[in-house]
């Protein structure tokens, strides 16, 4: 069964199960950053007033719905929060925002992912992007020291390339997907080990770069390296202006 056969299959019994106001796809599904066979089917579900009640359901039938290669990752969203640009989200919002609106696709009901107003992305903003991207990266370490070494190269790539996004915010540009960031990177004007890593961090993403046990972890420690060496102090300087002591 194929990617759109399988959402058709699991969009019916959703739509019986739950009936949500809409249904959608995001995330890598819809760009070109999508890998078939690895990277996960995110699929969003809007219902009204009691939408965040239905978790458990939906991750049932979505690990229901799932196979080998063919990951289905099923979340609940507020039609009232997703209204009003205020959504429950461990991400920055207004970044989650806008990649929602950017690479989100309604596959049932009413178009309301096509149509958010997502907030200015700030200074704030950015900053938040570049500690989450250091953790990201961490996280990667965390992964990769327990024997999961494909999920830490990912953490570590990620944090990478969306430590390099934030630095792009700067300018006033909004990269969507990883091939973006990865050629936005060129115009950082980053020194060149860097610039060498985000390549590095861009290879192993599409599967052009499978690096040994050592080369993983030498990748993964410059991950963490240029998250918070290189990305946080940049953007963490330009709010020297407004930032101020809270606790001595």
């Amino acid at each position: 069964m194929n990617y759109e056969s399988r959402l058709q299959t699991v969009v019916g019994e959703l739509a019986r199960e739950v009936n949500p106001v809409s249904i959608f796809t995001y995330g890598s599904y819809n760009t070109s950053d999508f890998l078939p066979g690895i990277s996960d089917v995110e699929i969003g579900v809007v219902k009204g007033e009691e939408g965040q009640q239905i978790t458990q359901k939906l991750v049932e039938l979505g690990n229901e719905f799932s196979s080998r290669g063919v990951i289905l990752r099923v979340y609940p969203f507020s039609l009232v929060q997703l209204q009003k640009s205020d959504v429950d989200t461990p991400h920055t919002k207004s970044v989650f925002l806008r990649l929602l609106k950017a690479r989100g696709r309604t596959i049932y009901g009413e178009q309301i992912v096509e149509n958010l107003i997502p907030p200015p992305i700030t200074l704030l903003d950015a900053y938040r992007e570049a500690v989450n991207s250091t953790s990201r990266a961490l996280d990667g370490w965390l992964f990769f020291r327990e024997g999961l070494s494909t999920q830490g190269l990912e953490w570590a790539y990620k944090g990478t390339l969306y430590g390099t996004r934030a630095l792009s915010f700067l300018r006033g540009i909004f990269p969507v997907t990883f091939l973006e960031i990865y050629e936005l990177s060129k115009e950082l004007e980053l020194p060149i080990k860097w610039e060498e890593h985000v390549d590095a961090a861009y290879r192993i993403r599409t599967r052009k770069l499978r690096p040994n046990k050592n080369k993983s972890t030498e990748f993964i420690f410059s991950s963490i390296t240029y998250c918070n060496q290189v990305v946080e102090p940049q953007i963490k300087a330009e709010l020297q202006e407004t930032d101020k002591v809270l606790i001595k």
